[in-house]
């Protein structure tokens, strides 16, 4: 049996409709699980989405990449373009040279088959090393803001603020609609396995 998340994650009143397809050769069993928002494991509530806001402010993907105006307006101090290159958002440093504007790009594609773990770390450290400082916010973007950007901020969230892939999806789909696509939720999956035997590892080390 394999587990698919997603594909549609919204906010509904104070409930969180998250729809989980099974998928069980041949055949598939849809169903919706749901999961009451506030509070999470990880964080407290109110610095969870006082973190979300500070690295996803909303505009509609790729044509708030190149609005220079509007990013300055609102304070964007880091831009990550997770559709970086010549056949995606074409933007680039030197796109954003005469701002005070920080870039890094990914040149990632929307296909399951593409993968996008090896800029897990990469992004998820970019992110950091912004919001570190207490002026830093973050525009993350994709090309239509659902798939690429949303997998790279939760890779961000597990990596480094210690959420599992679960509550890492509850958080970001508190704030926005979001959708990776399969082989990106799979590789996700790998990521928070991979943290899970990291954090055991070290929890049975600390005892020894």
């Amino acid at each position: 049996m394999s587990l698919n998340f997603c594909c549609n994650i919204r906010l509904l009143g104070s409930e969180l409709d998250i729809k989980i397809i099974r998928s069980i050769d041949p055949s598939c069993l849809a169903s919706t699980v749901q999961v009451v928002g506030g509070g999470l494991s990880s964080l407290n509530p109110h610095r969870l989405f006082s973190l979300i806001a500070e690295i996803i402010v909303i505009f509609p993907f790729r044509y708030a990449a190149k609005d220079k105006r509007t990013l300055q307006a609102h304070r964007i101090t880091h831009v990550l373009n997770a559709a970086d290159g010549k056949f995606n958002v074409n933007t680039g440093p030197s796109f954003y040279r005469d701002t005070a504007i920080t870039y890094h790009g990914v040149e990632a594609f929307d296909m399951p088959s593409f993968d996008l773990s090896p800029f897990f770390y990469p992004a998820a450290n970019f992110i950091k090393s912004a919001l570190s400082s207490p002026t830093g916010k973050v525009f993350v973007h994709c090309a239509m803001g659902l798939s690429r950007s949303s997998t790279l901020v939760l890779a961000y969230l597990m990596i480094h603020e210690n959420m599992t892939l679960v509550d890492a999806i509850k958080a970001v789909g508190a704030n926005r609609n979001i959708c990776p696509n399969n082989g990106f939720l799979e590789q996700l999956r790998a990521l928070d396995t991979k943290l899970h035997c990291q954090g055991l590892s070290r929890s049975l080390n600390g005892r020894t």
